[in-house]
Parts: structure tokens; sequence; C-alpha cells
């Protein structure tokens, strides 16, 4: 079996598997009770809270822990004071999580929303960016990377220029993709808000953070018993949090290491299918500013779910498409957005890499990948 469709979500880290088979026994009081066994729990949230801030390098920031980072998300985009009339810029390209809630808004409070300007290749285009940023813009919501096309957004750099023409601008970032797997300082104060996810990058399915700055404010999006400083109403998960922790200090340490491995995959992946197949296949996004955990590809002719399910056959799974978004069919806006013809939008293909990734993984994936290609191609030419 071979799993390349870790954006999608990435098998637990050794470190936080260990620990969560030795709390789950142990670890099963509410950690807001008063008696010693719930002092216990909220110490290790409180542990993990703070191990997780410092990879984030803001010790006077603050941490809530949600379920997942779409309600991470949530919490900023619907908990931010808004009006009538205000400005926020965004991308169409974002994650469900952003663009969802945003129309809503839209629609409810009568918001403007304002994409993100883009050069041709779906990069933020930084003088349109400038020109955006009037006095009635109040969030501003940037995806570090994109899950569909590994775009990187230099989101210290644009927090730069945000906060050096409106400081009293929310800038919000959604860092599902890239935390622990792209540097993320947040010690110069100018980011407002991120998301992260623990199922992306190690961690169990079930947990997700949300960083706010000092001094920020916004209103809650569940209601309820008060946890996590008034902002998260539910009863905190203990363990999943312990093991989202352990899964984050594992990761960091090896940032660097994994992401130059990983350049070598995404590479050979390239390397190889163009090598074979010639103008048979495209990759829409290159570049240094391209997440090498996300490689995209279009196989004209081919519809990208047909060679999907043959790979499946051969125990091979990746995706054709955002898992997020995976019922779409036909025109892809977010494909369209970045500047990927139409008539391509059908014929995709997401490879994602994680810690599990090796070469002999890529190497067999091209292979099958290869032999399903001429097949389809056979079958179709019958």
């Amino acid at each position: 079996m071979i799993y390349l469709d870790h954006a999608a979500s990435t098998p637990t880290s050794s470190l936080a598997n260990n620990l969560l088979k030795n709390l789950w026994a142990s670890e099963y009081a509410n950690p807001t009770a008063t008696h010693r066994k719930g002092r216990e729990g909220a110490e290790l949230i409180n542990q993990a809270r703070q191990e997780i801030l410092s990879v984030l390098s803001d010790s006077t920031g603050n941490l809530i822990f949600t379920s997942s980072a779409t309600e991470s998300n949530n919490t900023i985009l619907q908990g931010v004071s808004l009006s009538r009339g205000d400005e926020v810029i965004f991308s169409p390209a974002d994650h469900p999580s952003i663009t969802k809630p945003l129309m809503r808004l839209a629609g409810r409070l009568g918001i403007k929303l304002i994409k993100i300007a883009l050069d041709g290749d779906g990069r933020v285009d930084q003088e349109g960016f400038e020109q955006q940023l009037s006095e009635k813009v109040r969030l501003v919501v940037l995806t570090q990377v994109n899950n569909s096309s590994g775009h990187i957004y230099p989101v210290s750099e644009l927090a730069k220029i945000v906060k050096g023409i409106n400081s009293k601008v929310h800038l919000h970032v959604d860092a599902a993709q890239s935390f622990t797997k792209l540097p993320l300082d947040l010690s110069d104060h100018l980011i407002d808000s991120v998301a992260i996810s623990a199922h992306k990058m190690g961690g169990p399915c079930g947990i997700s953070a949300l960083y706010y700055r000092s001094g920020v404010e916004f209103s809650p999006l569940l209601w309820g018993g008060g946890q996590e400083s008034g902002l998260r109403s539910s009863t905190p998960a203990t363990v999943l949090i312990a093991a989202f922790a352990a899964a984050v200090k594992e990761a960091n340490l090896k940032c660097q290491q994994e992401f130059q491995r990983v350049q070598e995959l995404s590479n050979q992946v390239r390397d190889i299918l163009s090598g074979e197949l010639g103008e048979r296949v495209i990759f829409p996004f290159l570049g240094s500013d391209i997440s090498p955990y996300i490689v995209t590809m279009l196989f004209p002719g081919l519809a990208g779910d047909m060679l999907l399910r043959y790979l499946e056959r051969d125990e091979i799974y990746l995706s054709s498409t955002s898992a997020c978004s995976a019922p779409s069919r036909g025109t892809n806006p977010v494909l369209a957005y970045l500047g990927v013809e139409e008539r391509w939008h059908n014929s995709v293909l997401r490879c994602s890499f994680g810690a599990s990734s090796s070469q002999q993984e890529v190497t067999t994936f091209c292979s099958h990948l290869l032999q399903n290609h001429r097949r389809l191609f056979s079958l179709m030419a019958r």
C-alpha cells in the first residue's frame, strides 16, 4: 500500500501514537474539575499550549484548542467585529472554511469581499495588494500554503505591508498545510491570528488550535461553560491535545531536514513523469514558492478520477482534488482562479507527501501511474 494523500490527512507520528496509547486509560478526568485528576489534565493541556506557542515564537501570545482548522477559521471570521460596508481581502482559492463563511457574512452583514491581487501564475501581486488596502479594509485572510496548488504565500512579508498601511486591520493566516513544514515566526506580532491543524502534520484527528496575538479580541463561536479563556466552550480533549503537542515537537525538530527530503521526492515525481510522458503530463505549478509537499499534475485527455480509480486498484492512494471539495465536478473555481485552463480541470491528480513517504514509494507510484496511463489510452482507442 502506498499513501500519497498527506495533504488530506497524514498518519499520527510515532511519538504521538505512543502518547495516545499511554494516556487513554489514565487521563479520563475533566480537566476543568478542581480535584487532583482534573488538575493533572489541566497541567497537561497547559504544557501542550506552551510547547506549541514556543514553536510559533510568541511566548506572550495565546492559544485555544479547537476541533479542527475549519473551526479555528470560522471562530475568527465570525468572531471579529465587522459591519456593513467593511472590506475583507481573501482568495477564492482559499479553503472552503474561509470562502464559505465569508460569502455568508457578505450576504448577512453587507461586507464587501475583495479578491486578493494575483499575477498570471497565481502568486500575490504585492503592488496590486498594496493598492487594495483601503481604509475600509477590516480583515485580511492569507493561506500560507494552498492545499490545491501548493502556492506559498509570503505571509510575514505581506503582514509588514498590511500593518504598515493600516495597523488596525485584523490579519488572519490559515497555516493548516504549512505548520511545522515551513517557518512561521510570530515574534514580530504582526499576524493577529493563525489556524493550525493536527492531522495534517502527524497529530490525531479531532484536535486543532487557534493562535491569537495578545490584545486581539473576538467573540466566541461556541457558547457554554466558558472553557479556553471563555473563547471555546466544550470540555477540552486532554489526550488529543497532549498528542498534538508531541507531534508538533517531533515535526518541528525535523522541519528543515524534512523539507529538503520532500523536495527531492517532489523533483523525483516530476522528473520521472516528464521524462516518460513529455507533453502528456503538465505540472501547472512550479517554482521555489511552491510547497514540495504538494504536486499537482494534469493529464490531458484523461479523467483524473478514472486514473485515480485504477491506481486505487493497485493500492495506491492519492486524490483528484482537495478532499474538502471532492464532490465538485466540472469547472473548478480554485484552479480557474489560479490560472489553470478549464479544459484541464477534470484531468487533475494531486500527490502529497508526508513523513512516511519514501523514494521507493515514489518510484513504484510512477511505475503504476505510467502503466495505467497507457492502459486507459489503449482502452479509449478501441
